[in-house]
C-alpha cells in the first residue's frame, strides 16, 4: 500500500480540479489511477476523498469497471482464487456457477461481495448467538482467505480488501465482532482499509 500522504496528495489534486469546475468522468479518472499503478483499494481511497464519493460508491464503480473488463491493469489470478474457494468449501460451488458462466473479468469482486462475505458474516453471527457452528465453516473460510492474502498477490489482495474487508458490517452492528477473530495479516489490512472501523 502506498503511503497515505501520497494518496492524500492525489485526492487533493482531484479535488482542486473539481473545485475549478472541471467536468470529470469518474470512470476515466478511476481507469487513469489504475493505469498509474494504484491498487483497487488505493484508487477507491483517492476517488472517495478527491471526488467526494462515499467509499461504497467508489468501490461499486471499481467493481463495475472490473466486471466489464475495462480495468485490465492487472494479471488476474482472482478466477483461480474463487475456484479454489469453491473447491475447498463446496458451500460456494452452486453460487459460483453463474459467475463462471458469464466469463466476466473481475467477477471475483462481485462473487465475494455478494455471495461469500455475507455468508461468512451470517455464519459468524449464528455461531455467536447459538454457540454452535453453522453448516459453513466460517473460520475455515477466513483461514483460506488469510492464506491467499499472505501470498502477496495484488489482484487477489484487492478482492480480499474490497469485497471482504470493506464489506464487513459497520462498527457495533451484528457481525462486526468478526474483526476480532481475523488472523493477524487480515486484521492489519482491515485497519488499513477501514481505519475508523
Amino acid at each position: 500500500m502506498r503511503p497515505r500522504s501520497e494518496l492524500d496528495g492525489l485526492a487533493a489534486e482531484l479535488a482542486k480540479r473539481v473545485d475549478a469546475g472541471a467536468r470529470l468522468d469518474t470512470s476515466e479518472m478511476a481507469l487513469g489511477l489504475r493505469a498509474s499503478g494504484l491498487s483497487v483499494v488505493e484508487t477507491c481511497v483517492v476517488l472517495a476523498k478527491g471526488l467526494g464519493l462515499t467509499a461504497v460508491d467508489a468501490q461499486e464503480l471499481l467493481v463495475r469497471l472490473a466486471a466489464s473488463g475495462a480495468d485490465t491493469y492487472f494479471v488476474d489470478r482472482t478466477d483461480q482464487f474463487a475456484r479454489d474457494l469453491a473447491e475447498k468449501f463446496p458451500w460456494f460451488q452452486d453460487p459460483l456457477e453463474p459467475y463462471l458462466d458469464e466469463s466476466d473479468a473481475g467477477f471475483a469482486y462481485v462473487f465475494f461481495a455478494v455471495e461469500v462475505t455475507p455468508e461468512i458474516v451470517k455464519s459468524f453471527i449464528a455461531s455467536e448467538e447459538s454457540g454452535t457452528n453453522s453448516d459453513l465453516d466460517w473460520r475455515g473460510v477466513v483461514a483460506f482467505l488469510d492464506e491467499w492474502h499472505s501470498r502477496g498477490l495484488q489482484d487477489v489482495d484487492n478482492v480480499i480488501k474490497a469485497s471482504f474487508l470493506l464489506q464487513f458490517p459497520p462498527s457495533g452492528a451484528p457481525g462486526y465482532g468478526l474483526v476480532r477473530d481475523l488472523p493477524a495479516a487480515l486484521h492489519e489490512s482491515f485497519h488499513i482499509v477501514r481505519p475508523h472501523g
